[in-house]
């Protein structure tokens, strides 16, 4: 009663900055103006239903959230923006509306609203309007009064994320140049063939046979000789 409906109460009360998130230090003051004395953190785990650290319009309530998204949605894909399309909205250049304005316009311009058959209904208007107003005793709407949809939606930016790591993000990815297989190896379809393969081709390469023959010379390390061969019938180098 004291606001008139959600939305009103969503932005003279609770978000104030209009960004359409309602953290808990923003949920709590308002909970004081309102005089709410009941559980107001259990009220707060009913309304951020996701978990996430803040409340939107959404969770408060749907319906008026999607009316007013898409009227949002509605004056960008028409008109470009939100002055433009006060501009255009406020056909006798006066720089407000009032409800019989604002009615004629959505109508003349074809405003959907929530109605499946694509038609605004009367209902609707009056709540769009009132949702609006900047006071709840206003009798028209100006353009300031709807510049806060500019920013609805927005996300602001992730505090988590720090400076440098945006730059990181930010710097234009290098360019790569994969060179082509050795034409020397032949890639099958079976796995088993390709894992060989991949072990002949890391395979150190063949010695020239002048360097096998010098290096059968050399003794390695730990190399014993074989002890001499004994005569038959006589000690070993004996006549």
């Amino acid at each position: 009663d004291k606001f008139g409906n959600y939305i009103q109460c969503w932005r003279r009360c609770l978000d104030k900055d209009g960004s359409n998130r309602v953290n808990w230090d923003e949920y709590h003051e308002a909970c004081g103006e309102m005089g709410f004395r009941g559980d107001i953190a259990g009220a707060w785990r009913v309304l951020d239903d996701d978990f996430s650290g803040f409340v939107t319009l959404k969770e408060l309530d749907r319906d008026s959230d999607a009316m007013i998204v898409k009227f949002r949605d509605w004056l960008f894909e028409n008109f470009g923006g939100i002055r433009e399309a006060f501009k255009v909205l406020d056909r006798d250049g006066g720089g407000t509306m009032t409800f019989p304005e604002f009615r004629k316009a959505l109508r003349r311009y074809a405003f959907p609203g929530l109605d499946p058959i694509g038609k605004v209904s009367e209902k609707e208007a009056m709540l769009l309007f009132e949702s609006l107003k900047p006071t709840l005793g206003a009798r028209s709407i100006a353009q300031n009064d709807i510049m806060f949809l500019d920013a609805w939606g927005a996300s602001p930016p992730d505090e988590d994320i720090t400076d440098a790591e945006l730059n990181v993000w930010n710097k234009p990815m290098k360019k790569t140049i994969m060179k082509p297989p050795s034409t020397s190896l032949c890639y099958t379809r079976h796995p088993a063939d390709f894992v060989a393969m991949q072990q002949v081709a890391s395979a150190p390469p063949p010695v020239p046979p002048a360097q096998r023959a010098e290096m059968s010379l050399v003794p390695f390390a730990g190399y014993a000789p074989p002890p001499p061969k004994q005569r038959r019938g006589g000690a070993a180098g004996g006549p």
